[in-house]
């Protein structure tokens, strides 16, 4: 099970990316259902499997700082 800290800071990051970064590419680019990244966007998915958030999670910090 994915610690808090990184389910709060993946949340963070997705709810506050560029405007530029839409849903619909993040899950294009990382092979994630849209379903699901809107799911977890939208808080809807409290238990996410470690895997898919730490590669969420990776994806929108290099997202970030390029």
């Amino acid at each position: 099970m994915p610690t808090m800290d990184l389910y709060k800071e993946t949340l963070k990051l997705i709810q506050e990316r560029p405007a530029k970064l839409e849903l619909i590419q993040i899950s294009r680019d990382l092979k994630i259902s849209y379903s699901w990244i809107l799911k977890f966007h939208k808080e809807e998915i409290t238990n996410p499997s470690y895997r898919t958030l730490q590669s969420l999670h990776d994806y929108l910090v290099n997202a970030a700082v390029n």
